[in-house]
């Protein structure tokens, strides 16, 4: 059984941002609603030489992921940018906190407060968001445009709602009913549990990625991916909320070809929301464009993010 939505909005300590916004889909006035951001974890990678720290590119991962699926590729783009490049946990993913409440404004408010904790200035950072990690990043530019110069949106879009949603919840329920055996290796239960998740999950790649979440603390087992938190949530991630704003920024949308993310009705949506958008589709491409084609992948990215483009 799933829990039921938790409302409450836990983290001591932290300031109260009031964010208005109206239900998906509904057209009502603006509410206001007040979200305490958490503190979240990140990896920063720095080129050799001297940099400017105040205009970072900041990586956010898509759901079930962490900071560390984009290691190798924070790594590339710093070289390729000379630029600081920040892998961020999303709240209840990696090691940011599990926390009850997980809509798309919480991750909004979670990354103003790490761009204030960065001290980042405005129009200089840049922001890369796959999956969830989009529409995270999209939420958060929407609301506050003036924090970053570009974004690039890998393989999701603004519009309408998620796609296989029954597909998270089987994830999820084979996930749960895995027999976890804390006598084992790390490495020991990751081969079990691979086994195991293949009755259900015939993508191996899906499988090493979900178990990537698996680790070992004090001879027991945990999840660093709130799985009940996320799930209990869900509903609030179908939909973005609608703000009734624009980003007039480079936006590089990077979609596969063959996933069903970003379909091409979408794209009126996807320039009334970015007027600067391009639009692009990697050939023979599902949704993981960065993982599937890193080499074209980090190409892209970087030509966009080195030069200042017009959209003709």
């Amino acid at each position: 059984m799933l829990g039921g939505r938790v409302l409450r909005y836990l983290q001591a300590g932290t300031k109260e941002i009031s964010c208005g916004f109206r239900t998906a889909g509904v057209h009502q006035k603006a509410e206001q609603k007040v979200v305490k951001p958490v503190s979240l974890a990140y990896a920063t990678y720095d080129p050799e030489g001297n940099i400017d720290k105040k205009s970072p590119i900041f990586i956010l991962h898509g759901l079930f992921g962490s900071k560390q699926n984009w290691n190798s590729m924070a790594k590339n783009l710093s070289l390729n940018t000379n630029r600081r490049v920040i892998a961020v946990d999303l709240r209840n993913h990696g090691d940011s906190p599990h926390i009850p409440s997980n809509t798309y404004l919480d991750m909004a408010a979670d990354l103003k407060a790490l761009t204030a904790e960065l001290n980042v200035e405005n129009h200089k950072a840049s922001f890369i968001g796959h999956s969830l990690g989009g529409r995270a990043a999209m939420t958060f530019l929407l609301m506050n445009p003036e924090l970053s110069r570009d974004l690039v949106v890998v393989d999701i879009s603004p519009i309408g709602q998620l796609p296989h949603v029954t597909s998270y919840f089987g994830i999820y329920n084979s996930l749960k009913a895995l027999q976890i055996d804390h006598t084992l290796s790390l490495a020991e239960m990751r081969k079990k549990a691979f086994d195991e998740l293949g009755k259900d999950i015939k993508n191996e790649g899906l499988r090493k990625f979900l178990l990537s979440n698996l680790v070992k603390d004090k001879d027991k087992f945990r999840w660093r991916v709130n799985l009940d938190g996320i799930a209990s949530e869900y509903e609030h991630l179908l939909d973005m909320p609608q703000l009734g704003s624009t980003f007039d920024k480079p936006t590089l949308f990077l979609c596969g070809e063959r996933s069903d993310y970003v379909p091409h009705d979408h794209h009126k949506g996807i320039y009334k929301l970015f007027p600067k958008a391009r639009i692009e589709y990697f050939q023979d491409t599902g949704h993981l464009p960065h993982a599937e084609r890193p080499d074209q992948f980090l190409r892209v990215v970087s030509e966009f993010l080195n030069k200042t483009y017009t959209v003709k």
